[in-house]
C-alpha cells in the first residue's frame, strides 16, 4: 500500500505534497494515529516515508494562507507489488507516484477534506 496527502490548491505551480508513506505491508488494515510523525515510531514495520515538500520525512499539517479553503486529498493505493523498487530516501513524490503507478494498481480510495484560515486568523473547517 501507499498513503499520500496532497494539497492541489497550494500557491505553487504543482501544489504541495504533505505526506508519502509507501511499502506498507498488505496485512495492514489501519494506521495508528500520528503514523506520519517524523520520529517514525507509529509506522507499520516495513513501511517507509519520503520527504514531503516541507523537506522532512513525515506528515506536515495544513497551513494555508488566509483566503479560500484548500483541499487536502488523502489517497490509499493498493499495489500488486510488496515493495516499490527504485525509490530512495531522496526520491520526489512525483517520481514515487510514477513508479508506483507502473505496478498493477489493485485499487485506490480518496478522501478529500478542506481547511481554511479566515482573514482574522480564525481557523475554519469546511
Amino acid at each position: 500500500f501507499m498513503v499520500t496527502c496532497y494539497d492541489p490548491d497550494a500557491p505553487t505551480p504543482s501544489g504541495i505534497w504533505h505526506w508519502i508513506m509507501y511499502d506498507i505491508p498488505a496485512n495492514i488494515t489501519s494506521l495508528d494515529a500520528d503514523a506520519g510523525n517524523p520520529d517514525k515510531t507509529k509506522m507499520p514495520i516495513g513501511a517507509k516515508m519520503l520527504k514531503n515538500d516541507a523537506g522532512f520525512a513525515g506528515f506536515v499539517g495544513a497551513a494555508p494562507p488566509p483566503g479560500p479553503p484548500h483541499r487536502y486529498i488523502f489517497c490509499v493505493t493498493a499495489l500488486g507489488a510488496p515493495a516499490l523498487q527504485g525509490i530512495t530516501k531522496d526520491s520526489s513524490p512525483s517520481l514515487t507516484h510514477f513508479i508506483a503507478l507502473q505496478h498493477q494498481v489493485l485499487g485506490r480510495g480518496f478522501l478529500t477534506v478542506s481547511y481554511q484560515v479566515g482573514d482574522s486568523n480564525d481557523e475554519l473547517w469546511a
